[in-house]
């Protein structure tokens, strides 16, 4: 009972870290750096695997959009890393597209 309550207070938490770049996004914000840093905030909660490469994910594409290409390679790095857990055999495509993207941002 107790993990699940402590899963519950991540996802809360990631949740609210969403809703509050979402907010920021369509007030039109120009607060592109805000945007950016609370996308890696998410990445810090624990979350189930494939709830974790969305956020990567995620926080790879915002810091790339600012130009922050060695944030933006670590995320993709650990996008590579979570190949071993099978969660891409529905998708294939996407590890040699992440290497692609790895290698142009270093």
């Amino acid at each position: 009972m107790n993990e699940l309550i402590r899963k519950c207070g991540e996802y809360i938490t990631a949740m609210r870290i969403e809703l509050e770049r979402k907010k920021l996004v369509g007030s039109g914000s120009q607060d592109n750096a805000r945007i950016t840093e609370l996308g890696c905030y998410m990445t810090l909660c624990a979350m189930v695997i494939e709830h974790k490469f969305l956020a990567y994910k995620n926080a790879m594409n915002y810091n790339y959009k600012m130009s922050n290409f060695i944030t933006a390679a670590a995320f993709a790095r650990l996008i590579l890393d979570l190949e071993p857990t099978g969660i891409f055999a529905s998708k294939p495509e996407t590890i040699p597209q992440i290497k692609k993207y790895y290698q142009v941002f270093q």
